[in-house]
Formats: structure tokens, sequence, C-alpha cells
């Protein structure tokens, strides 16, 4: 059903297709490769930005499709509103796991053409979006996906932690897949929650005495860069990012980190040495490892 929407908004002049590196990561091989084949591909890194984006590309006369986790609707509201006073027609797909997780009412003031795609005759509804492509403001087209929910395997990691950290001691981890029985506090993280994740993090050190660390792949850093410079980070600040080399192209990131009295170190491979003088460092801190955990 995606390529069928994909064809009819393509014939229509739209061929710059806009991903964010989440969404990009989560559908089907088969969609991935007749997108590569048929549209210009803009990588963009979250939501909002792309939105964003886009309307730049509008003015500019191309037209513009930004495929998103339906989870992440609210992010496009910001963007879409001022397309919408632009009388712009950007396109959104929202992809979703079921029909009962679309939830569109808060952006339809902004976002008038919404097109509810269920598991029927697509002829049905190529005539709504045929419209809609003429019409001087943005569209939605939810639609239901198989996505690929990424989640991570941490149970080494935890076996590491164990020799370490108290019972007390908790950790967060974004998105695991299973977890091994630990000696600590484990708080899981879905996927759906990935904005400001370190933000969210920082704003509960602050009131809590326990230690708390964060675990996460290294992208999502991507999606809350700015909190880094934030006069409220304490001693109790402790990231692992993971997967570093998806973000590392130099040291421009470490170079961020430190500017912000953070103390940063990059490694290959974690190991109960390392993390143990991690965990006790008397101030903030981000471990960079390249890898899985």
């Amino acid at each position: 059903m995606l390529i069928d929407i994909l064809e009819t908004l393509k014939a229509k002049g739209y061929i710059d297709i806009i991903y964010t590196f989440d969404i990009k990561s989560e559908i089907k091989e088969s969609d991935k490769e007749y997108i590569n084949n048929n549209f210009q591909i803009n990588n963009i890194k979250d939501v909002r930005s792309a939105t964003f984006y886009a309307l730049g590309k509008e003015n500019l006369h191309k037209k513009c499709i930004i495929i998103i986790n339906g989870d992440d609707l609210q992010s496009t509201l910001t963007g879409i509103t001022e397309t919408w006073f632009q009388k712009l027609n950007i396109f959104v797909i929202a992809l979703y796991k079921k029909y009962d997780d679309i939830k569109t009412d808060f952006i339809r003031r902004v976002m008038p053409n919404i097109i509810r795609i269920y598991d029927e005759d697509f002829s049905e509804y190529k005539s709504l979006i045929l419209k809609a492509t003429a019409q001087c403001t943005p569209s939605l087209i939810t639609l239901k996906y198989n996505i690929v929910d990424i989640k991570y395997d941490y149970n080494n990691f935890i076996k590491l932690l164990n020799k370490i950290l108290k019972k007390d001691d908790e950790v967060f981890f974004y998105n695991p897949n299973n977890v091994l029985n630990n000696n600590f506090n484990i708080k899981s993280i879905k996927s759906k929650y990935k904005y400001c994740i370190i933000s969210k993090y920082m704003g509960y050190i602050t009131g809590i005495k326990k230690k708390s660390l964060l675990c996460i792949p290294a992208k999502l850093l991507l999606l809350d860069l700015n909190i880094l410079n934030n006069r409220y980070i304490n001693e109790n600040f402790k990231v692992i990012l993971f997967n570093a080399e998806e973000v590392k192209e130099d040291d421009t990131l470490e170079k961020w980190i430190e500017n912000n009295n953070i103390k940063s170190k990059c490694i290959n491979k974690i190991d109960e040495d390392v993390l143990n003088e991690f965990w006790n460092l008397e101030e903030s801190a981000i471990l960079l490892v390249k890898g899985e955990i």
C-alpha cells in the first residue's frame, strides 16, 4: 500500500522524499528499494527539522513527501503550522502499527486534508490523494504498516553492571529486548519516547540523590544536543552512548561535549575497569562506545 501511495504522488510531481534516521531503518527492504530507485532521498535527523526542511524545499518549488513513524506526528506540528500559514502542499505519510494508535485530532486545524487508509482496495483512496495534491494546504496520510521495532540486547552489559552497581542504583535502558536478573533497578524507555530523552533524564536526576545511568544508542543524542549546554548538569549526569560510530565522523561531537564541561571518552569496547572508572567519576560524563553495548 505504501508503494501505491508513493506512485500516485510521484505521478503528480512529488519526487523528493524526506526520511528521518529511525523510520528509514524501520520500513521494509522492498519499499526502501523502491524509494531509492524512484525518488530523491533527503536524510534528516529528526521529524521537526524534516518539516522545516520540506517547507524550504516547497518554497523552491520542489514537491515533498515526509515519511515518519506515527508516534512522532506531534513533532511535525510546529513546521506544519508554518507550512499551513504559507499555503504549501507538503505530504506527510505517517506509519502506525495499529489503527487504534492513530490520533490526529490535535493537528486537524493546520492539516485539514487527513486521509486514513485502511486495508481495502486502494482505488478508493487514490482519488482523495489526487484531490489533495491540487489544494494549497499540507496533507496527512495515515497507514497501518508493519514497522520494524528495533530493540537492543543489553544482557552482556548487565553482567558487567552487576559487578559494579549497588542495589539502589538504577539504569535507564532504551528499548531493551529482554533483561537478565540484576542487582540494581532497571527502567525501560520505549522508542516512542526517544525525543528529548536526555532532557528528561537530566530533569530526573536533579531531583534525586541515588545514582542513575542512561544507556542509549548514540544517534539519539542528535535529537537532544542543545540540552548539553545546561548549567544544571551535575556530577550525577552519567550517559553511555553505544553505536557511537554512527555519529562520530570526527572529533566534533567530543569537542561539543567537552566545551559544555562534560567529561567524554570514546572507546572501542567497554570492560569492567572502564565502566568502574566512569561510574565513580565525581563529575558529569558521557562514554561513547563504538559498536553494540
